[in-house]
C-alpha cells in the first residue's frame, strides 16, 4: 500500500473488490448465456410451431378427405343398397313367376277354358293371341300381365287359381265377324234339372219326368234373338230366301227379333253363317235351351218364382202367381228390340217372352227316354217341333223356363223367331 493511500479504497489488489467484481463478470456471462440459450430455444420453438401448424393444417386435410370419403362411401352404401333392393325385387319376381307357372300347369286347363280366357282378357282391353292351338304363347302371356296390373297384382304373366276362377266368371260375349254376325255369349260345362216336378202347381204334363241333364261341354249361344237386319244380312248374300213378313214395320226394326221364320228357314241360316264364319252354328238343343235360360236357377223364371212386364215383354195383362198384372199389368202387343229387358247370369236376353225359339228336337209328349247329355231329341213327332220361352203374346205361365210348345217346321208366325248355338271343340 502506498503511503498515505486509504486503506478502504478501491483496489484490484483488495480481496473485496476482486472477489466482486468476479461475481458481476461471473452473473453478466451468465446473462449471456441465459440469452444466447433462451433465444435458441424460442427459434427452437418457432420451429416447432410451424410443424405443428403444419401437422394441423395436414390433419385438416385429411379429415375433409375422410369426410367426403365417408359421404362418397354412404352414397356407395345407399345405391348399393337400393341396387340390392331392385335385385331382390327382381328374385322375388323371378321366385314368384316360376312358383305362378309351376300353379298354372298344375291346373291343367281345358282348350274351352283357354278359349273363355283369352275372349275375357280381350273384353278387358288387353289384346291376346285369337288361335287357341298357340296356348298361352308370349303375346297372351303379356295380355295376362296387362290383367294383372289393371287388378294391382304383380304382373307373373301366369294364371292361379283364383285368376282362372274370375276370368271363367261370365258372361263372356264375342261375335264371329264384324258385320252382321249374331253377338255370342259363352255357356260353360254344367249339369241342371230339366222340366217340372209333380208338386209344381200348373205343371204341364209334357214337362215331366223331371231329369237331370249332364252339359259336359263348352259352348256359345246368341246373346240375343235373332234380329231383323242380321236375318236381311243373309237374304243380301244369297244365303236366305226371302225377307220374313213382319207387321210391325217401323223404324228401327232391325233390332227387333225376326219371326215369320219356318224351322227350315231358321236351320238354313245357321248353314249359312257356318259358311260365313268357318264355325260351327245350329239351333240349340231343347235341353241346351232350358239350360241357358236357367242359368243356374232352378225356380219357374231365371228372376225368380215370378216375372214382372219390367223383366220380359210378355202379356201382363193376366196374373199367375203374382207375375203380370198385379206388378205391372203391361201389354206391347208386339216384339221389342232385344236386349231391351234385363239378361240372366249367362248374359242372355228375351229368354222369356218378346219371341218364342225353334229348337233341334223333334216333339215327344213327355220326357222318358229323353237324351241326358244334351244332345238333341231325333225321335218321336218329328213332323212338329218344339218351340221354347213364350212370346211377346202370351201369359206368365207359358214362358215358364219348363214350358213347351210344339209346332209345324213349316208355320211361319209373329210369335215365332230364334237364336243360334255354336260348339266349340273339347
Amino acid at each position: 500500500m502506498r503511503e498515505g493511500q486509504d486503506p478502504g479504497a478501491f483496489s484490484l489488489r483488495n480481496p473485496l473488490v476482486l472477489a466482486v467484481l468476479l461475481t458481476v463478470l461471473i452473473l453478466v456471462a451468465f446473462q449471456v448465456v441465459s440469452f444466447f440459450t433462451i433465444r435458441n430455444r424460442l427459434a427452437d420453438i418457432d420451429i416447432d410451431v410451424e410443424e405443428l401448424r403444419e401437422q394441423a393444417n395436414l390433419l385438416k386435410q385429411q379429415a375433409e378427405d375422410n369426410r367426403e370419403r365417408m359421404t362418397v362411401t354412404k352414397q356407395l352404401l345407399v345405391a348399393a343398397g337400393e341396387r340390392q333392393g331392385e335385385i331382390l325385387q327382381k328374385l322375388k319376381i323371378i321366385l314368384e313367376s316360376d312358383i305362378a307357372k309351376v300353379k298354372e300347369a298344375e291346373l291343367n286347363l281345358e282348350r274351352w277354358q283357354i278359349r273363355w280366357i283369352k275372349y275375357h282378357l280381350a273384353q278387358s282391353g288387353c289384346e291376346p293371341s285369337e288361335e287357341v292351338a298357340l296356348l298361352f304363347d308370349a303375346r297372351t302371356r303379356g295380355a295376362i300381365s296387362c290383367w294383372q296390373k289393371s287388378r294391382g297384382e304383380t304382373q307373373t304373366g301366369f294364371l292361379s287359381q283364383e285368376s282362372v276362377e274370375l276370368l271363367l266368371r261370365g258372361p263372356v260375349s264375342f261375335r264371329d265377324c264384324d258385320d252382321h254376325c249374331p253377338e255370342m255369349a259363352l255357356v260353360p260345362p254344367g249339369e241342371f234339372l230339366m222340366g217340372s216336378g209333380p208338386s209344381e202347381e200348373d205343371a204341364k204334363v209334357n214337362e215331366e219326368p223331371r231329369h237331370a241333364v249332364e252339359i259336359a261341354y263348352p259352348f256359345a249361344v246368341g246373346a240375343y234373338e235373332v234380329t231383323l237386319a242380321e236375318w236381311e244380312a243373309c237374304v243380301n248374300e244369297g244365303g236366305c230366301s226371302s225377307v220374313p213378313l213382319d207387321r210391325h214395320k217401323r223404324p228401327g226394326n232391325g233390332k227387333r227379333p225376326v219371326t215369320h221364320v219356318t224351322w227350315h228357314e231358321a236351320k238354313t241360316y245357321t248353314d249359312w253363317l257356318s259358311g260365313r264364319t268357318g264355325m260351327d252354328y245350329r239351333l240349340p238343343s231343347e235341353s241346351e235351351w232350358e239350360y241357358v235360360a236357367r242359368a243356374n236357377t232352378t225356380t219357374l223364371y231365371h228372376t225368380g218364382q215370378s216375372i214382372t212386364s219390367e223383366q220380359a215383354n210378355f202379356d201382363g195383362r193376366y196374373d199367375w202367381r203374382h207375375s203380370g198384372a198385379l206388378t205391372a199389368d203391361i201389354y206391347m202387343g208386339r216384339t221389342l228390340e232385344v236386349g231391351s229387358l234385363v239378361g240372366n247370369a249367362f248374359g242372355l236376353y228375351d229368354i222369356h217372352g218378346n219371341a218364342s225359339e225353334w229348337t233341334l228336337d223333334c216333339y215327344n209328349s213327355h220326357y222318358n227316354g229323353a237324351p241326358e247329355d244334351g244332345r238333341a231329341r231325333g225321335t218321336g213327332n218329328c213332323a212338329r217341333r218344339v218351340v221354347r220361352g213364350g212370346s211377346w203374346k202370351d201369359k206368365p205361365l207359358d214362358i215358364r223356363s219348363a214350358r213347351r210348345h210344339a209346332n209345324v217346321p213349316d208355320e211361319r208366325s209373329s210369335k215365332i223367331g230364334f237364336r243360334v248355338m255354336r260348339t266349340f271343340e273339347k
